[in-house]
């Protein structure tokens, strides 16, 4: 009776004590903040597929894109952008510094850099003349661990960041700004996401960024060299 009153406990606490760990609870902005810079310097010199959405802040304003990052410094990337009724693609190639673009009638140009010389100099200067909010928007932010998703068939780690700004002056008005995103195991960014609106209105943006790891992607010219 006593080794079967063990086991029930041992059972139980295995079933539990993950829980206890997964709960949602709130972070600091350094802690999210090494989460993703942690996952950039992972994914240099990896080979992944990045997918990335966004719609807004117009109406009918879109975007898809697609990029594959090869090994040695390639990619290859498609872009759709949708506005005011039109929509403009783009395809593009990039081996070390060489560059390959699509051009509308289906052929590729290719364009080898010159050799560097100068920089170049530029400058710029503007001044505000219209008076600025003569009362400074209240800021507020929020960071927490939500829990742990599955996501591309491996578990994810889900942090939030949440954002509202109330701007009191010359009118009232909220934005409200929600950063999501999804880690697996290794510290590899898998998803993120962003909602970005004011309240009582219509304009909105959202976006929606997804990773795919994978060894066989292979970035070659589109034209003979």
């Amino acid at each position: 009776m006593r080794i079967l009153l063990l086991l029930f406990i041992a059972v139980i606490t295995l079933v539990h004590v993950p829980n206890v760990f997964a709960q949602p609870r709130q972070i600091t902005e350094a802690e999210l903040k090494k989460l993703i810079s942690d996952s950039a310097e992972k994914r240099k010199g990896m080979s992944y597929v990045q997918k990335r959405s966004t719609t807004g802040y117009n109406a009918g304003d879109s975007s898809d894109d697609l990029f594959e990052f090869g090994p040695n410094d390639t990619y290859h990337y498609r872009l759709l952008r949708k506005q005011n009724g039109t929509e403009i693609k783009y395809e593009g190639i990039r081996i070390g510094t060489v560059r390959y673009t699509l051009q509308q009638d289906g052929s590729w140009l290719k364009d080898i850099p010159k050799s560097q010389g100068s920089a170049g100099y530029g400058a710029g200067s503007g001044s505000g003349s219209g008076a600025g909010p003569s009362v400074p928007p209240e800021i507020t932010q929020e960071y927490r661990y939500v829990g742990s998703e599955k996501m591309q068939g491996q578990l994810t780690s889900h942090y939030r960041k949440t954002e509202v700004v109330r701007f009191n002056s010359p009118t009232a008005l909220t934005r409200r700004v929600v950063d999501d995103y999804w880690f697996n195991s290794d510290g590899l960014l898998l998803k993120e996401s962003r909602d970005d609106k004011f309240e009582n209105s219509e304009r909105r943006y959202t976006s929606v960024t997804e990773y795919e790891y994978r060894k066989d992607i292979k970035i070659t010219p589109p034209i003979p060299d």
